[in-house]
C-alpha cells in the first residue's frame, strides 16, 4: 500500500487545543493509528541539533511503519512572524513540534535530518500556521495532495540532481521571503490605520486612549517616554487588546496585572511551592476587594512575550510588582521593565520589594510605591497581605 512513500505528519498544539496530529496521511485516521502514534511521541523531548528519532510502529493492519522525526520548540517564525520567541500555550509553556514522515521501509537512501530541515519543515509549518489561526488540520490521501514531490524507493525522483537542490534552495528563500513580507504588511497595515485615526483629529479617540491614564504621581523616565510618544505607538496592540478583554472583560477597574516569577506547576521544590503560596495570597485579597489577579502566563493575546505582557499592562488598572531575589536566580529585570511600563501608562502599580533590596537599592525606588517583604514562612503571607490591603484602601478601593 504505502511502498516506501514518505507521508509527512506534525503533531503539535495551539494556544487553545491539546496535542494532536495536525498534519498526516488518512490511513493514521482510518488505521486507527493516533493514540499508537501519540503515545509513541508525546514523552519525547527536544532532540539536539542535527539529530532525529526512528520508531517502529508493529502492531497494525498495514504492516511496519517506521516514524522518523524530530522534536522542536515552537517559534514566532514558525507561524510567519519575524520573531524567534518560543510560541506558548494559554498557561505559558512552551510549545513542542514533533514533524517527520513516516514510511514503510526498514531502510532509506535519504538524509532525514536534511529532510526535515529543509523541505518537510517547510510543509509542516505551512499548515502549522493555519492550525495555529484556525484550529483545522490538514488530512490527506497521497503527498502529491500538498504539492509535493513524489518520494519513491527511500530516494526523492525529481530533485535527486543538482538542478533539485538549487529548486529546493530557491523554494526555501521564497517561503523565508514570504514570511518576512507577511510580517511586514502585519505591522504595516496596524501603523497605517493609527496615521487614519490620529489624523482625524488632534485629540486621539482611538479605544486604547481610554485605558491609558494621566500620570499622577511624580515623573518617571517611563512616564516621560510615554508622553512624548503621545501613546501612538500603542495602536498595533489593539487587536490584542480586544482579543484580551474578550477573555477576561473590558472593564480594566477589575484587573491586577499580577508581575512575579512564574512557579513551575509540576515542580515540588520549596522554591515553587513558596511562589504558588505567594499567587493565592495574592489572588484572595484581590477577591476580598472583588478584584481578579492575573498572570500573563495564563492567557496569550499574542505569541509574543513582551507584547502579551504590555496588552495585560494596557487592559489592567493596577498592576502589582514582586520584585526579589531570593527564590530567583537573579534580580528579574523583566518585571521591573512590565513595572515601568505600566507606571508610565499612568496606572496604579505598588512594588512589593524584598527588605533586603530595599536596604541595598534604596536610591532606585525613590519616588515609586512600595513596600517590602519577607521571605520567611511566618511572615511572608502576613507581610504582603498587610502590604497590599493597606495600598488598595489607599485608592478607595472598598471591601466586599
Amino acid at each position: 500500500m504505502l511502498k516506501d512513500t514518505l507521508y509527512p505528519f506534525l503533531f503539535s498544539r495551539n494556544q487553545q487545543s491539546d496535542y494532536k496530529i495536525v498534519l498526516g496521511p488518512h490511513f493514521i485516521w482510518d488505521e486507527d493509528l493516533l493514540h499508537v502514534i501519540a503515545d509513541t511521541i508525546g514523552e519525547e523531548e527536544p532532540t539536539a541539533k542535527g539529530q532525529v528519532i526512528h520508531r517502529q510502529l508493529r502492531k497494525n493492519r498495514i504492516g511496519n511503519l517506521m516514524l522518523i522525526f524530530r522534536v522542536v520548540y515552537a517559534v514566532c517564525k514558525d507561524i510567519s512572524m519575524l520573531s524567534n520567541e518560543y510560541l506558548r500555550d494559554s498557561q505559558g509553556r512552551k510549545i513542542l513540534h514533533a514533524e517527520g514522515f513516516i514510511v514503510k521501509s526498514k531502510k532509506l537512501d535519504v538524509d532525514s535530518q536534511e529532510l526535515l530541515n529543509d523541505y518537510f519543515h517547510n510543509i509542516s509549518m505551512k499548515y502549522y500556521k493555519k492550525f495555529w489561526e484556525l484550529g483545522t488540520i490538514k488530512k490527506y490521501a497521497t503527498p502529491k495532495d500538498l504539492g509535493m514531490h513524489d518520494f519513491e524507493g527511500g530516494k526523492i525522483t525529481n530533485s535527486s540532481n543538482k538542478l533539485g537542490g538549487i529548486l529546493n534552495l530557491l523554494y526555501d528563500l521564497f517561503l523565508s521571503f514570504l514570511g518576512i513580507i507577511k510580517s511586514v504588511i502585519f505591522y504595516l497595515r496596524h501603523w497605517i490605520s493609527s496615521i487614519k485615526l490620529l489624523g482625524k483629529s488632534k485629540k486621539s479617540k482611538y479605544p486604547l486612549s481610554s485605558l491609558v491614564s494621566k500620570p499622577s504621581r511624580k515623573s518617571t523616565v517611563g512616564t516621560a517616554i510615554v508622553n512624548l510618544l503621545g501613546y501612538k505607538h500603542l495602536i498595533v496592540l489593539e487587536g490584542f487588546v480586544k482579543k484580551f478583554q474578550k477573555h477576561y472583560g473590558d472593564n480594566p477597574n477589575k484587573l491586577i496585572f499580577l508581575m512575579m516569577k512564574f512557579p513551575d506547576s509540576k515542580n515540588t521544590s520549596r522554591t515553587d511551592l513558596i511562589l504558588r503560596d505567594m499567587y493565592n495570597t495574592i489572588k484572595k485579597i484581590g477577591e476580598n476587594f472583588d478584584l481578579q489577579v492575573i498572570r500573563s502566563d495564563e492567557f496569550s493575546a499574542t505569541p509574543v512575550t513582551w507584547d502579551n505582557a504590555k496588552v495585560h499592562a494596557i487592559s489592567c488598572s493596577y498592576g502589582i510588582a514582586i520584585l526579589g531575589c531570593e527564590h530567583s536566580d537573579e534580580l528579574n529585570l523583566k518585571i521591573a521593565m512590565e513595572a515601568s511600563y505600566m507606571e508610565g501608562l499612568g496606572k496604579q502599580v505598588l512594588l512589593l520589594i524584598e527588605e533586603d533590596l530595599i536596604r541595598k537599592h534604596s536610591v532606585y525606588i525613590q519616588g515609586h510605591t512600595y513596600d517590602s517583604f519577607s521571605w520567611e514562612n511566618r511572615r511572608l503571607r502576613k507581610s504582603i497581605e498587610e502590604s497590599i490591603t493597606k495600598w488598595l484602601r489607599s485608592l478607595h478601593i472598598p471591601k466586599v
